[in-house]
Formats: C-alpha cells, sequence, structure tokens
C-alpha cells in the first residue's frame, strides 16, 4: 500500500498570507461546487456598513484562496525520502472497482468521525470542531446535519463552544458507550444525521478499541465509514499511542485512519524532525494511515475563543451580536474580533477544512481497495 501524506505548508499567525506547499487533493473532488468548502467561512462574517466594499474584499479573498487549491491527488511520500509526485487519476491507473469507490464517496460523504488519544491538550477538540464543519458542509453550500458527541465528561468543551448540548455528553467509562455509538450510527442509517463526530476523553481511549471494528463495519454496510483521527504532537509518549493504536486490533481495514500533526501551541515543523524521519512513522503510513497538518492558527486566535467560550468557526462565521455574549466577554469580542481578524480566521478554517477534506478521501478511498 502507498504511502500519502497531505501537507500544508509553514505556520503563521500574522494577518499577512501564507504561503503553501501544495496540499494532496483526492482524485474526485467531494465538492460540487469549489466555493462550497470556503463560502461558508467567509460570507457567514457579519456586515459592516459598507456592504458593497465588505462583499468585495470577500469574493477577493475566495479567489485568491481557491486559486490556490490543487486538483490532482499528492501521491506518496516514499520510504527513502522522496517528495510527492502529483498523479491524475489516469496516472494512477484505477481499475473500475477503484472508480465506483470514488464516485460512491462524493456520492456519500457519510462519515462517523472519532478523535482519539489518551493524552490530554494535544488539540483533540479543536480537531473536532475542523472535522465537524469539513463533513457539516453539503452540496452547492448546504449545511449537513451532524451529529456531535462529547466523551470528555470531565471537561466538556463541546459544550462550553456550542457543537455539543449538555445531553450529549458521553461517559467513555460507562459500559453503554457500545449503545451509544451504535445509535448514532442508527441515526445516520435512518438519515436523521449526515455524520456523527466524538470527542473522547483523556484517558479514555481503551474504552473505544473493542467497539471500533465492528461500528466500522456496520457502518460499511450502509455506505458509511469510520474515520479515526489521532492527533500527532511533538510529544513522544502522545506518538507512542498512535503506534500502538496502527499495531493493535482495534485498527482494521474497514476504518480510515488520519494522523494530523498539530502545529498549535507554537509547534514548528523543524520540532518534527525526529518523528519525520522513524521508521516507526513510516511503518503506520505503510500500515494504511494517512497524514495531514493543521495549520495554527496563532495564540491570539485560540486564547479569544477560550476565553469568550465559543468556537473558531463561531468567530469566523457570526457577527458580534449572533454571539450571544454579555459582560465582559462582549467587550473582549468588540475590542478584537475586528473585519481583518475574523477574515483572517475565515481564510484559516477554510484551509483546514480544505485540508481535512482531502485526507478524510484518501484514508476512505484504501478502505476499497483489496
Amino acid at each position: 500500500m502507498t504511502d500519502t501524506v497531505f501537507r500544508m505548508a509553514e505556520t503563521s499567525a500574522d494577518l499577512s498570507p501564507h504561503r503553501q506547499t501544495p496540499l494532496g487533493q483526492p482524485a474526485a473532488s467531494l465538492s460540487s461546487a469549489a466555493g462550497a468548502l470556503i463560502g461558508p467561512f467567509l460570507t457567514g462574517v457579519g456586515p459592516i456598513k459598507k456592504a458593497t466594499a465588505a462583499n468585495r474584499l470577500l469574493r477577493r479573498a475566495v479567489r485568491h484562496l481557491m486559486a490556490r487549491r490543487p486538483a490532482a491527488i499528492s501521491e506518496s511520500v516514499k520510504a527513502d525520502g522522496a517528495q510527492p509526485a502529483a498523479e491524475t487519476p489516469a496516472a494512477l491507473q484505477l481499475s473500475p472497482k477503484q472508480e465506483r469507490a470514488w464516485v460512491e464517496i462524493k456520492r456519500l460523504r457519510k462519515f462517523f468521525v472519532i478523535v482519539l488519544d489518551q493524552k490530554g491538550g494535544i488539540g483533540k477538540s479543536v480537531m473536532v470542531q475542523i472535522a465537524y464543519e469539513t463533513i457539516s458542509i453539503g452540496e452547492k453550500g448546504a449545511k449537513n446535519k451532524v451529529l456531535v458527541l462529547d466523551a470528555d465528561f470531565i471537561n466538556k468543551n463541546l459544550s462550553r463552544v456550542g457543537l455539543s448540548g449538555a445531553d450529549d455528553a458521553v461517559r467513555a467509562d460507562k459500559k453503554d458507550l457500545e449503545g451509544v455509538l451504535f445509535e448514532a450510527a442508527e441515526q445516520m442509517e435512518l438519515g436523521l444525521v449526515h455524520g456523527v463526530v466524538v470527542d473522547s476523553a483523556a484517558g479514555s481511549e481503551h474504552h473505544f478499541h473493542q467497539h471500533l471494528a465492528p461500528l466500522a463495519e456496520h457502518l460499511k454496510s450502509f455506505g458509511a465509514r469510520l474515520i479515526v483521527i489521532r492527533p500527532i504532537t511533538t510529544n513522544p509518549l502522545n506518538q507512542d499511542n498512535c503506534i500502538d493504536f496502527g499495531r493493535s486490533k482495534a485498527m482494521t481495514g474497514d476504518m480510515g485512519v488520519v494522523m494530523v500533526r498539530n502545529f498549535g501551541q507554537g509547534r514548528e515543523p523543524d520540532d518534527y524532525t525526529i518523528w519525520m524521519e522513524s521508521d516507526e512513522r513510516r511503518e503506520m503510513l505503510a500500515a494504511g494511515m494517512v497524514e495531514c497538518d493543521l495549520e495554527s492558527a496563532g495564540a491570539l486566535c485560540s486564547d479569544l475563543a477560550a476565553a469568550c467560550g465559543v468556537s473558531i468557526a463561531d468567530i469566523a462565521r457570526k457577527t458580534i451580536a449572533g454571539l450571544g455574549l454579555t459582560g465582559r466577554k462582549h467587550e473582549i469580542a468588540t475590542k478584537y474580533f475586528t473585519r481583518r481578524f475574523q477574515l483572517f480566521v475565515a481564510r484559516w478554517m477554510a484551509r483546514q477544512t480544505i485540508t481535512f477534506e482531502s485526507a478524510f478521501a484518501e484514508a476512505i478511498r484504501r478502505t476499497f481497495l483489496p
């Protein structure tokens, strides 16, 4: 099986244009319109007095960003360190079965995403937010209904940012976890929701392992797919968790697994040198995992979102009035959430959804392969 790495470039937290290296894109785009991924994060930014000028600014941002979106799949970072080579579907010589797989991936886009790791403080909740936004963007910009389950019953970040209500909490140490997961899958099968995203708690990973293989098999029976996101930081213990998962029986060919390098909290590409050159990472890629990068939005963005109790997506898509903040939180939002800042956050969010969509597609493609 070939290795695939989806790479976002150097990270930057300022408001200047970000330089990007080519990003892996699946042979068939999952969105019917190129702007569908970006529009929700830009057109949702609150109006200002000069609406015409604002619209021109938004359209310019969309064109600038979409011009950087590649059209071909970036295939295979080899074990010898060779650079990825862009491939077209014809060059890949897809079999009829593989071509049908791409058609199904484009048509269904039914993803059950679990962000999984033992450790806390590695960006799981942020990745849940990106995964939620990615699969909630439907055809022609329509919004898919996505169920978000907060399995972190100690630090309920998702409830605080409004992605998950208090009744959605899943206690990962309870014996009914299997029932909760399969109930969510049943809602997908019945068409009540288009996707599911689960945020696991620190220390709860082993509770999920026994349920992943049967859940993946069940989802596959009605055209959906399980995607496990493994956050990768510069913490060696966090990396060990990913390696142990890849070597365990919990990972099967019925699920897609995406390793996401988190460039938040001041991490730099050089900090990952040992991981990138490790035999263990190559082993995980050879086993079927794919890899992408979560670009840093900067410490200020993360801190402001936490201070106001909102998600990064909320900052990008809502007006200050729409955030519903009061008191000191409203003062902070009024002072910091300028139009320039919101556009920066919107562009950051759009890039992350493109990255995740590409990685999801490649991970799912592998579940169709023999």
